[in-house]
């Protein structure tokens, strides 16, 4: 177990630092602070759990496993991301769940996803050769 919280102590974090800014007050952590335009909000979600994703797979970097275990991972910060929106709903008053921002998290986890996927074919291609 210890091993195993170890392994993971990034993708933890990473978690709990969202899990913190999602059901925080935003008028303390605006993301609109940091970008200065209509709807900023989402560029954050986008980053945040595209970032999420990264450091998951980086975690499990067995690169010779890949096929079911890489969906369960990729899985998990889509469901944190429908847990955080449900819980902004049920809990908060100064929160609101919105599906967009479910959208954003949803495009940075594919974009990860993505990105750890290009990653994988060069290192495979340069240890090939």
């Amino acid at each position: 177990m210890i091993r195993l919280l170890r392994k993971y102590l990034p993708s933890i974090l990473v978690a709990v630092i969202i899990t913190w800014l999602s059901l925080s007050d935003s008028s303390e952590i605006n993301p609109g602070k940091l970008f200065n335009f209509p709807e900023s909000d989402k560029v954050a979600h986008f980053l945040i759990y595209g970032f999420f994703t990264l450091i998951l797979l980086l975690d499990s970097c067995n690169w010779k496993i890949f096929g079911r275990i890489y969906y369960i991972i990729v899985s998990i910060p889509v469901l944190l991301g429908v847990l955080m929106e449900a819980l902004q709903y049920l809990l908060t008053s100064y929160r609101q769940a919105d599906f967009f921002d479910f959208m954003a998290d949803l495009a940075g986890i594919a974009c990860g996803a993505l990105l750890i996927s290009i990653i994988r074919k060069v290192y495979k291609k340069k240890v090939l050769d």
